[in-house]
């Protein structure tokens, strides 16, 4: 059985890795991950890490429709702080997409919601 465990607050890693150039030379590249919890209480805590922004990544719950939902609060939010698809890579990611019943359709995803 497995057991999920929300975010509080916010979870953090960190991922150093190696970018060839085009000119042959590499420069290391580094990529801070902040996993903000969706919790309402936790919404000003979120704003604090919504400077020097370069990509967001939302993810939703394939299997909740809910989750696919709760989308369009989340843009509104990064709206809100100054981001938005013209200054930041935003990337949609539809997670569980092995699990059944499926709520969402991939159709839906694909037509442009964000």
């Amino acid at each position: 059985m497995s057991r999920h465990i929300p975010t509080i607050g916010l979870d953090y890693g960190l991922k150093t890795t190696s970018k060839a150039m085009d000119n042959g030379s590499s420069t290391e590249v580094k990529v801070d991950f902040f996993d903000l919890s969706g919790d309402a209480v936790y919404s000003e805590v979120r704003n604090e890490f919504y400077s020097n922004v370069d990509g967001v990544l939302l993810v939703f719950d394939v299997t909740s429709r809910q989750s696919f939902e709760s989308l369009d609060s989340w843009i509104k939010e990064l709206r809100k702080y100054g981001l938005s698809s013209d200054n930041t890579t935003l990337v949609l990611v539809g997670n569980k997409a092995d699990k059944y019943p499926r709520e969402v359709k991939e159709q839906e995803v694909s037509t442009g919601k964000c």
